[in-house]
């Protein structure tokens, strides 16, 4: 499945705001501090295969995949 980057990593900025009760404008940090916004854009382009990535934001724990799931602290955000 390929994703659009800059909606996938929208979705993930979306999400860790959920995750800590805010909107995304209230984050006080950057997704690109913690993960090169080079590397979701390249796993988004793959057409091809499985993957997935595990990564530290902050105070969270976020894994992503392929298909565009969304794991924030072990809960599945859509």
């Amino acid at each position: 499945m390929k994703l659009d980057s800059v909606e996938f990593t929208t979705r993930v900025i979306e999400c860790l705001a959920d995750a800590d009760g805010l909107e995304p404008t209230e984050l006080d940090y950057n997704l690109h501090d913690y993960i090169d916004p080079d590397v979701l854009r390249k796993l988004g382009e793959m057409e091809r295969g499985t993957w997935e990535i595990t990564f530290q934001v902050s105070d969270h724990q976020v894994t992503i995949n392929q298909d565009g799931g969304i794991i924030i602290d072990g809960a599945k955000y859509n």
